[in-house]
């Protein structure tokens, strides 16, 4: 379980394009697709993260994915899911 202060912190960005995962993770929390994400959100929050740590760390989810398509790997939603 994380810290307080890790809970209330913002999570470091991993690169540059980090806002572009804020805004893949905002659409899915808006469209409720896949719905595991809004799920996790909303476990994140109840489980003592801020809504804003909680979205950060989900973009954090949405980096993972883009670096397996990076190496040429296809999207795989189980694998995402999976990792949320």
């Amino acid at each position: 379980m994380p810290s307080r202060l890790c809970r209330s912190l913002p999570c470091e960005p991993l690169h540059d394009s980090f806002a572009d995962c804020l805004e893949i993770v905002d659409t899915q929390l808006r469209d409720g697709t896949p719905p595991e994400t809004r799920q996790t959100f909303e476990r994140l929050v109840v489980g003592g993260y801020t809504p804003e740590g909680a979205r950060q760390l989900l973009a954090h989810v949405v980096h993972e994915i883009f670096s397996v398509m990076a190496r040429d790997e296809h999207y795989d939603q189980r694998r995402f899911v999976a990792a949320l």
